[in-house]
């Protein structure tokens, strides 16, 4: 095999990888729908990649291929990395460019920055495909074939490492593709080029830190004295933060009777990509038929209460309350069928009360994940 088709093979699964890498990235730290805003950065990267190399034609072959190809490769590895740390580094709210148009060209820079890595990469697959003309359709399947398997890639790291991990598996995958090309074209291996790219990304990888904008309501709650961080979980579909506070105890209970006046549990919050928020009690054992009294003072009870004296089939949709389940538990129901599509939150609660069964036919509590 062609050492060339190994190349853009890797580089093609590298962008796609950094591509849904970038998604969750984006969504973990600034907290909004980001798909098509990812995908509108690469189909930029690649525009002006093309109008640069129809340009810088008669460069390219004074240089050679080889040197362009390899070298581009070697800027997208470095570039995934330091153009999203150049990234977390701007603090635009764009709420404020309504009033105020200086920040649009924060903005600006903003997508400019994050559409580098794939100018780069699209600089060596345009390359790749102008040299070899005889093959363009043999070359154009693997970048199809690796853009593929990126994909499946990119989801099965997700499950393994977090997002800041998965981010240098993709510069790796990129420093292969180089090597692959100068492979190819019986160029000598730049050791020290190559030793000079794992010296940054090492530096980089010691200094990144995945940071969240300060906006997101994970950053505002860290500002309350005595909140800190228990564990962090991440996951394709979520990235889960386990939060509690000693000083200043988490009260949380939405639709509360204005008039009680009882105790609370102990709560610990989780928090959904920074976002979403939930709690769950401390205490909670399932084993026992107690319900914590807030739980019945609050409207969530209400069809309990309503159905107190009848037996029936409970179906809830979303693991986001443990004080419902509680309700369910001492409703003494049936059966409680919970639906919950991420799975990171059934390990959660998995986690949090041993006693769980999921998905046993002979237990009251059946908890299934959509898929």
């Amino acid at each position: 095999m062609k050492f060339i088709y190994v190349s853009i093979f890797l580089l093609s699964m590298a962008v796609l990888c950094f591509e849904i890498f970038l998604i969750r990235f984006l969504e973990i730290t600034e907290g909004v729908e980001v798909t098509s805003l990812v995908i509108s950065l690469c189909l930029l990267g690649f525009s002006y990649s093309g109008v640069f190399h129809y340009l810088a034609q008669k460069f390219i072959d004074r240089i050679s291929h080889a040197i362009f190809i390899s070298y581009n490769c070697y800027l997208f590895s470095v570039s995934v990395i330091l153009c999203v740390w150049v990234q977390q580094s701007i603090v635009v709210d764009t709420g404020e460019i309504l009033w105020d148009y200086s920040l649009l060209r924060y903005l600006v820079f903003d997508f400019t920055v994050l559409s580098l890595p794939f100018f780069f990469a699209s600089n060596a697959i345009v390359s790749i495909l102008s040299e070899q003309k005889n093959t363009v359709s043999k070359v154009y399947a693997y970048d199809l074939v690796g853009a593929g398997c990126g994909a499946v890639l990119a989801c099965a790291l997700m499950e393994i490492f977090d997002i800041k991990n998965c981010l240098f598996i993709v510069c790796g995958l990129a420093l292969l593709a180089a090597e692959a090309s100068r492979k190819y074209y019986k160029k000598p291996f730049s050791y020290l080029l190559s030793l000079s790219t794992l010296i940054i990304l090492t530096i980089c990888f010691g200094l990144f830190r995945l940071e969240m904008s300060q906006y997101k309501p994970l950053s505002k709650f860290l500002f309350i004295p005595g909140s800190k961080i228990i564990s962090q979980t991440s996951s394709p579909e979520s990235h889960l933060t386990v939060i509690k506070n000693d000083l200043v105890p988490l009260r949380h209970a939405p639709g509360l009777n204005l008039f009680y006046n009882g105790q609370f549990p102990k709560q610990k919050g989780v928090f959904i990509d920074g976002d979403s928020f939930f709690t769950y009690e401390e205490d909670l054992n399932l084993s026992s038929k107690k319900t914590f009294d807030f739980s019945k003072q609050t409207l969530s009870y209400l069809p309990y209460y309503i159905r107190q004296n009848k037996k029936c089939d409970i179906l809830q949709l979303g693991l986001r309350s443990s004080s419902r389940l509680q309700m369910a538990n001492e409703k003494n129901c049936t059966s409680l069928v919970v639906i919950e599509p991420q799975r990171s939150l059934i390990e959660l609660f998995k986690e949090h009360n041993k006693k769980i069964q999921l998905s046993s036919k002979k237990s009251n509590l059946i908890i299934k994940n959509k898929s």
